[in-house]
């Protein structure tokens, strides 16, 4: 049986990587949790730079630049799925956030919620609230 897909918003790596995040400790369970049941683990191109730029910014160009190398390799052996947004998914984005205005979603934000309920993948990784909006089971 094929283990299910889960999406891994960028505020997760953020967390499994900066050991002073409060959700650090959270994070690295749940990273556990998914290597060790072998989830696919499925990311956008709009989530890795997004999560370049924000260890780039908060922890350094070494950081960002090891988190570039690790989904390179991992893309490679076939552990993480790096989908490149079409634009079919950019403007089901767009419609979004138009139509849940209230909600104070960013674009990648988005992005994700799109992909996530366009993909039907059925988890997400993630410590945003806004991830309620994408239809599928928020973990941890």
């Amino acid at each position: 049986m094929k283990a299910p897909s889960v999406f891994i918003d960028t505020g997760a790596f953020y967390a499994l990587i900066d050991r002073d995040d409060p959700y650090h400790v959270a994070a690295y369970k749940q990273w556990a949790e998914l290597l060790q049941q072998k989830y696919l683990l499925y990311i956008t191109n709009y989530i890795v730079g997004e999560t370049y730029t924000l260890l780039r910014y908060r922890l350094g160009w070494d950081v960002a630049c090891k988190f570039l190398d690790v989904i390179e390799e991992c893309s490679k052996l076939g552990r993480i799925r790096i989908k490149t947004v079409p634009s079919k998914t950019e403007q089901y984005a767009r419609d979004l956030l138009r139509s849940l205005a209230n909600e104070d979603l960013s674009y990648i934000d988005a992005i994700s919620i799109a992909t996530i309920r366009m993909e039907k993948i059925p988890l997400a990784f993630s410590f945003d609230g806004h991830f309620q909006l994408a239809q599928a089971e928020v973990i941890p």
